[in-house]
């Protein structure tokens, strides 16, 4: 069906995309500017972390189903008859996404694509993009589809190998049923087939919605802590609910990453653009800002007032299982509590690397900040330790250990991972995000 299928571009989306159709049997050849992250990939080192990512990476490679090669879209685009185009679009403070160097890509790659080929936009982009790219180019041999990827970071794999749905937006069924064709799914995976500008706002409303049940659970939380309530079984009360289901009703910091504030204020944008402003979309945004903001004052609610205290963070990427630390609401929290607070321990299992470690130093004040190796070290000495991000680790920790070695056994869990029982049987003070203030109450 296809002779040459290249990925432009080796970051979540391309790299994920690449291994798993490998795992399909099918030749891919990756392409990215960064001449570094290729020379690590050729190593087997996908650069991300995702559960069960680099063996299986490393397996293609010794099978010589992938290979890598740096260059633009002109070195990916010879002779391609189906290119998929996953650069990263990021968004400007009013939600205007950045496409231009999607677009040059495309243009591009259009001209040294096979005849007959397809030029697939994986990349989130505003609607009639992907209209707009295949009449710019004029060349009516070339088919442009779009098909948005709906991964979760930490699952990414899993979701790319066993996708709920797949959607495809194209004006030639025909291409859009090849593409579907050999794209990773299983027996349950839904592909539905549409136009290119409701696949392309279907991503967007998708993680949009998304982000307003994640905002709702915080909100049921903030509420829970000034009304002796407990958000959790609130929650579970609600998501018991089948017209609204318990996923994505777990109250956390605030949420992040790469996808849900930008595909927020991208459709907050568009919604301004089109002159139906939402206030509805607007809230969703600010409201995550604002509980981020609630949660930081909490920590300095709880923390003891001598001018000498210590705080522990457990977890700083914007969810367990990845290291991205895009729009992470730890990072948030870290710099808002580090101007009240002289000293910070901080782990976080993917700072393991002096890359890892230069990325999150340049989104913090340094000067107050002490990276530690574990856990224990971390909260050794600590007045209260807060865990901000989800990591497996954080649900097993050694709780006498912790009491044993912190200052004072305080833990302000925000993320609900952290054993109720076995905290008070060993003594920990232990505070979870969404249930009674105990400052309020006392």
């Amino acid at each position: 069906m296809y002779s040459r299928i290249v990925v432009l571009g080796a970051g979540y989306v391309g790299i994920t995309l690449s291994v798993a159709l490998c795992a399909t049997g099918i030749r891919v050849l990756v392409v990215d500017i960064d001449e570094k992250k290729i020379d690590r990939l050729k190593k087997g080192d996908p650069c991300i972390r995702e559960d069960g990512l680099q063996e299986l990476l490393k397996k293609h490679i010794d099978t010589s189903c992938i290979d890598f090669i740096s260059g633009d879209a002109s070195v990916a685009a010879i002779d391609a008859d189906l290119l998929f185009i996953c650069l990263p679009t990021d968004v400007d403070i009013s939600g205007k996404p950045q496409l231009d160097t999607l677009i040059n890509a495309a243009h591009t790659a259009s001209e040294y694509m096979a005849s007959g080929g397809s030029l697939v936009v994986k990349s989130t982009v505003l609607p009639e993009t992907t209209f707009k790219i295949a009449k710019s180019i004029g060349r009516r041999d070339l088919n442009v589809l779009v098909c948005p990827e709906f991964l979760q970071e930490g699952t990414a794999l899993r979701d790319t190998l066993n996708p709920d749905r797949i959607v495809i937006g194209a004006d030639n069924f025909q291409a859009a049923s090849d593409l579907a064709e050999i794209l990773p799914k299983n027996e349950n995976t839904e592909v539905i087939i549409t136009d290119p500008t409701s696949a392309e706002l279907a991503k967007m409303i998708s993680n949009t919605m998304l982000a307003s049940k994640v905002t709702f659970a915080n909100l049921v939380a903030d509420i829970a802590e000034l009304t002796g309530a407990n958000s959790h079984d609130v929650l579970l009360a609600v998501g018991a609910d089948k017209r609204i289901g318990n996923t994505h009703l777990r109250p956390g910091p605030g949420w992040g990453g790469s996808c849900l504030p930008k595909d927020t204020q991208m459709l907050s944008y568009l919604t301004q653009s089109i002159g139906m402003p939402s206030q509805f979309v607007d809230s969703i945004y600010s409201e995550n800002i604002d509980h981020i903001e609630r949660v930081a004052n909490r920590i300095l609610d709880l923390m003891p007032q001598k001018g000498s205290e210590k705080l522990a963070i457990l977890g700083v990427t914007f969810k367990g299982g990845t290291d991205d630390l895009r729009r992470s609401p730890a990072i948030e929290v870290i710099n808002a509590v580090s101007k009240k607070v002289p000293n910070i321990n901080i782990y976080d299992p993917s700072l393991s690397s002096n890359s890892a470690i230069s990325d999150f130093e340049s989104l913090v004040d340094q000067r107050k900040i002490s990276i530690k190796e574990d856990a224990y070290k971390c909260v050794e000495s600590a007045d209260l330790a807060v865990v901000l991000t989800d990591w497996e680790e954080f649900k097993t920790l050694d709780l006498a250990l912790v009491k044993a070695v912190m200052g004072t056994p305080v833990i302000y869990d925000t993320r609900n991972v952290i054993d109720e029982r076995v905290a008070s049987e060993i003594g920990i003070e232990l505070i979870k995000l969404g249930t009674q203030n105990p400052k309020r109450f006392s």
